[in-house]
């Protein structure tokens, strides 16, 4: 059985695309950006009917029209912001992406680097390390992020795991969103402490 052909786009770290894994069962061609297809022949090109694609570059119709047998294209990452989805639905062209795959590491760096710029970490490694504590003194006491406010503009999926996160911590949270956000969990509005902003100027410029 003759095996199918897809090409890959972008520049991977091994634990993301194991290559020789993918062609123990695919035809695979690999490009490290979109200007490289040219590079492949069109002999290739013509057989290949999946790609997989990492990369910020707009994917649109003159790419896809470059690979008539395509079926699908799969971007790494949870938006298809440069991938023209219009145009790949004029060529029958299925357009795939990860949600919710990195939602809760995404919101728990979020609040590793509230943590860290409210409590000023860097700078309590910068001051150990320093040796003149003799001289500077105890480092200052900096804000805690406990019984505060936050303001998250956007409560999307992301959002909403950091808003989870924090309401553990007791903070109060404000956002902004299209429309009010209920908690799947309860069917209620979403966090007790929240408070909705119907726009940004009354949060920005209270």
């Amino acid at each position: 059985m003759e095996k199918t052909s897809v090409l890959i786009i972008g520049k991977y770290a091994e634990i993301e695309c194991n290559i020789q894994r993918y062609q123990s069962h695919f035809v695979v061609t690999q490009v490290n950006n979109l200007e490289e297809i040219r590079q492949i022949r069109k002999a290739e090109r013509v057989k290949i009917k999946a790609i997989a694609f990492k990369g910020h570059s707009r994917f649109d119709l003159r790419i896809i029209k470059q690979f008539p047998s395509l079926e699908i294209i799969a971007n790494f990452g949870v938006g298809y912001d440069t991938i023209s989805v219009l145009d790949a639905k004029k060529l029958g062209v299925v357009v795939t992406y990860t949600p919710d795959v990195l939602s809760d590491d995404v919101a728990d760096l979020a609040l590793a680097l509230l943590f860290g710029v409210s409590r000023q970490l860097s700078l309590g490694l910068d001051w150990i390390k320093s040796g003149l504590w003799p001289i500077r003194g105890e480092m200052p006491l900096n804000k805690r992020v406990s019984g505060s406010t936050c303001g998250i503009v956007g409560l999307g999926r992301i959002g909403f795991e950091i808003a989870k996160r924090l309401e553990s911590f007791k903070v109060k949270i404000h956002y902004f969103s299209r429309k009010k956000k209920m908690c799947p969990e309860t069917g209620h509005t979403m966090i007790i402490r929240s408070i909705w902003l119907k726009a940004l100027r009354p949060f920005l410029y209270q």
